[in-house]
């Protein structure tokens, strides 16, 4: 997740440089996807997985996407800090915490084969 969340900082970047603002647009809406549910995107990419390696994910995702929602809420508030900026990582917590108990039917529907492999014990 970590690629794709600095592929499309570069893309924005070079996208608001250069006035194309659909493309501007269109990544910045997947920034804020990206920070607002690290953990669970970095799950469903990650494929299916044993439950401890689960909760390693998830730990590691909201620390994570906590530290970049609030450098995202920072920079869509004219890169100026404010003191609801520090509430931001509740935004992040309620998208992880709300999706952590769907992952294993998320994974059902995307990964069918190997979630049934990782569930009797044999990995991917």
């Amino acid at each position: 997740m970590l690629i794709a969340f600095s592929l499309d900082f570069i893309l924005h970047i070079i996208f608001a440089a250069n006035d194309w603002d659909l493309a501007f647009q269109i990544v910045a809406v997947e920034i804020a996807i990206i920070v607002h549910f690290f953990g669970p995107l970095a799950l469903l990419c990650g494929g299916p997985i044993g439950i401890g390696t689960q909760k390693q994910v998830m730990k590691y995702g909201i620390i994570i996407g906590c530290v970049l929602t609030m450098g995202y809420w920072w920079a869509v508030n004219g890169m100026a800090f404010d003191w609801w900026i520090l509430a931001t990582p509740a935004l992040c917590w309620l998208a992880h915490f709300s999706l952590k108990s769907r992952y294993d039917w998320i994974c059902h529907l995307l990964y069918t084969g190997e979630v049934q492999n990782v569930e009797a014990g044999g990995g991917v």
